[in-house]
């Protein structure tokens, strides 16, 4: 299957620019990972307790996302069998860019100055990949045909990962972001913060459907 929607980026452009993104963002995560273990070693805590903090943000599990799924789509378009195989769901690399985005949003916009940061791993995986993965799926991605059911589902993620961290703070009483700490705003105002960044997502969500009208018609795929 002819993957290309821009007929002035070659094959070999888009791999590269994919390569580039992938690569990145795999620094930035190795970066953050690194941050946390050397945090945990100083306070004593052992590499396994900054380990399992790393994937307490959702923003190292969403840049994760992006960095598996860029792989993937690397791997399967520089196959010499690419153009016969069809990639396995190019709907849910859409969601991808919409998580990386909220995460890049949620902290320039709240978080920046408030939280202890590794300041290259955070301009990779808050600033640099939201924007690469942008141009990823703009240049490399067909056009596609989304259902309102598909783009509602893209909130499952982020509503587990929700429950996930109000379990895990009850149990532990440390919360990964301020907006979600329980013991200080109580469980009405986190439902409400919850709510108000899943209204966000759905609104990134959609400007990508509408973004990918414009896509050109060519290799239009269900």
């Amino acid at each position: 299957m002819n993957t290309t929607t821009r007929p002035h980026f070659t094959p070999k452009a888009k791999i590269r620019l994919a390569a580039i993104t992938a690569l990145l963002t795999w620094v930035g995560l190795a970066l953050e990972l690194y941050g946390f273990i050397h945090r945990a070693e100083m306070q004593q805590l052992g590499v396994l307790h900054g380990v399992a903090t790393f994937f307490n943000y959702f923003t190292n599990l969403s840049n994760l996302l992006a960095a598996i799924t860029i792989s993937m789509w690397v791997k399967h378009a520089s196959s010499p069998h690419a153009d016969d195989v069809e990639y396995p769901d190019y709907l849910d690399i859409t969601s991808v860019v919409a998580y990386v985005w909220l995460a890049g949003i949620v902290y320039n916009l709240m978080l920046r100055g408030f939280m202890h940061a590794n300041w290259p791993a955070t301009i990779i995986l808050h600033d640099l990949v939201p924007l690469l993965f942008l141009i990823f799926w703009w240049s490399c991605i067909p056009r596609l045909r989304f259902t309102l059911k598909r783009v509602l589902s893209w909130l499952l993620f982020p509503i587990v990962y929700f429950i996930y961290t109000l379990i895990r703070g009850a149990m532990g009483g440390r919360y990964p972001y301020p907006f979600l700490d329980v013991s200080k705003f109580g469980y009405a105002a986190i439902v409400e913060n919850a709510l108000g960044i899943m209204v966000a997502l759905l609104v990134l969500s959609m400007v990508l459907v509408v973004l990918n009208s414009y896509k050109s018609n060519n290799n239009q795929i269900k």
